[in-house]
This record gives C-alpha cells, structure tokens and sequence, in this order.
C-alpha cells in the first residue's frame, strides 16, 4: 500500500485553521482563514497534519474574555490530534513518534503567547 500524501501538502484549501484575532463571543469571532504550504521542519520541529482538535469551555471564556485586538490570529483550543508528516533533522522525539505515526498534542498557552518577561 502506497502512503497518501499530506492533505496539507497536496491541496492548499484544506491546510486552514481556526482562529481568532480579538475577543468576544466564540460564534462572532472564530474565523477560519487558509494556511501557506509550510516548509519542511526545522532542527527541533515537527510537522503535524492536525486531524481533529479540542475547544473546551474555559477555551470558550478565554476567548470571550481575550483584551483587545492580536497582533496575529491565535489558534483556537489547547489540544489536538494528527499525523506526523515531518520530523526536522536531529530532533529529539519521545519513544514511537515516527513519520506517518498519530499523536497527540498539547500546547501551552505560554507557547502561544511568545517567550514570557520576569
């Protein structure tokens, strides 16, 4: 059996993500925009063709919630699930992630938010 190649690599209208860039109500900001092709990952990267993902209630509120208008769209929701397409050279990746393997992945708002000041 021959590997389907990556939806995300073969048809740029199905490489999108679900975003929002101000905050208010979930079902008047959420926006789904379209993604350029990425590039093939990095030393200490992985490329993931994102399956399914989580918005959870306090995902809801932080939305609701969010102060003011974003520089960038920020990614809706903290989890999600896909299939490895890529793994950058030299990147340490925990014990059966392989290419063409599911993972699941949780994010970190800090992550999201950009290096933090103390």
């Amino acid at each position: 059996m021959t590997p389907r190649p990556s939806s995300a690599h073969t048809n740029a209208q199905e490489n999108r993500r679900v975003v929002y860039t101000r905050g208010g109500s979930p079902a008047d900001v959420l926006t789904i925009i379209d993604e350029p092709e990425l590039a093939a990952p990095e030393r200490g990267q992985v490329l993931i063709r994102t399956t399914a993902f989580t918005v959870h209630p306090g995902d809801l509120q932080a939305i609701d919630a969010y102060p003011g208008k974003a520089a960038q769209p920020v990614p809706a929701g903290l989890e999600s699930t896909g299939v490895v397409e890529a793994i950058g050279p030299g990147t340490r990746v925990a014990p059966g992630v392989r290419v063409g393997g599911r993972v699941t992945v949780l994010r970190s708002r800090r992550l999201l938010d950009g290096p933090q000041s103390h």
